[in-house]
């Protein structure tokens, strides 16, 4: 019985610890370890073009050059956003991005009309002037469309690393409990006890975090608050199952 305990302790321990480190992992590399999909690699080449024709300024031609090539990228860009629309088991969330994409296309379509102006008329300087306008316009919707869908996928992300991290957690603390009756070191089950307690409290606020996100994800309070407790969830954690291995050390 006493081998089954340790047994217990030393995997539940070993699983928290996974748990901790995938969280762990995550916080400290997102988003700079995020790999790009489709609409981030559509807003770079919109990002890229636009440079490219605001530095062209005189030059008509090679204005509308970099407009046809924004204006493919955008359309890329709008069919993954309707896409990920589709996908949207959330209808606010859903009609966010469709809304983004409508603002998307509209842009666009302004930015075609301007740089159509400006092939007719490729000596006129305001014409060139409204093609810059437009793109810029446009720029700053792409911007913004992919920032907002990025920013739910990494929130997404964390929501199911917490989750996978309190449940590990919360089986440790259930071994835990359990491994007075085989621990020879009073002083070592007395900290064990102690580090439970602290990690029992972050467990709650974290599941709470997790849970008002679930109901309101587009709050910025909330996503700010899952964060906040996501990290403050680390230490207590890693404490613990550090007290957890020293009570009940590997068989």
């Amino acid at each position: 019985a006493v081998v089954s305990t340790q047994s217990t302790g030393s995997s539940s321990a070993e699983e928290a610890q996974k748990a901790l480190d995938e969280l762990i992992k995550f916080i400290k590399q997102t988003p700079l370890s995020t790999q790009q999909d489709g609409r981030e690699l559509s807003a770079e080449q919109i990002l890229d073009a636009s440079d490219k024709m605001f530095h062209s300024m005189g030059n008509t031609a090679e204005m509308v050059q970099q407009a046809k090539i924004i204006a493919r990228a955008t359309s890329s860009l709008v069919h993954g956003i309707k896409l990920e629309a589709e996908s949207q088991n959330d209808s606010e969330s859903q009609t966010k991005l469709l809304a983004a994409a409508k603002q998307l296309a509209d842009a666009t379509a302004r930015m075609v009309e301007a740089a159509k102006a400006a092939a007719m008329n490729p000596n006129d300087e305001q014409c060139q002037l409204a093609l810059q306008q437009t793109t810029e316009d446009l720029r700053q919707a792409a911007n913004q469309a992919t920032s907002e869908n990025m920013k739910a996928k990494l929130m997404a992300k964390l929501q199911e690393h917490a989750k996978i991290a309190t449940a590990a957690s919360t089986q440790l603390l259930a071994a835990a409990n359990g491994t007075e009756r085989c621990n020879g070191n009073p002083g070592s089950q007395e900290a064990l006890m102690a580090q439970c307690k602290m990690l029992g409290d972050a467990i709650s606020k974290l599941v709470g975090a997790v849970n008002n996100y679930s109901h309101d994800p587009n709050s910025d309070s909330e996503q700010l608050n899952l964060v906040q407790s996501a990290q403050q969830f680390i230490a207590p954690a890693t404490r613990c199952v550090s007290a957890d291995k020293a009570a009940v050390p590997l068989r």
